[in-house]
């Protein structure tokens, strides 16, 4: 486990809500650990984890967008 945070500095961090802050941070942190074996199911796993938490964000971001376009449009 890592002992410092890859994301402590952030300019960003006050914006980063709870929600992804627990999921998506996390699984970007655990990726990112350098004793994590690449080559392990562990890895793997965080990587599908991460791969599905993405997919959410990205879907959600283009509802988002859509619902914008909709709204200027109209």
């Amino acid at each position: 486990m890592m002992q410092s945070s890859v994301y402590a500095e952030h300019p960003l961090r006050p914006f980063v809500s709870r929600t992804e802050s627990w999921t998506a941070r996390r699984a970007t942190e655990l990726l990112l650990d350098r004793s994590l074996d690449l080559n392990s199911s562990e890895s793997a796993t965080l990587l599908r984890r991460w791969g599905r938490l993405h997919a959410v964000r990205s879907a959600a971001s283009l509802v988002a967008f859509l619902i914008f376009v909709f709204l200027l449009v109209r």
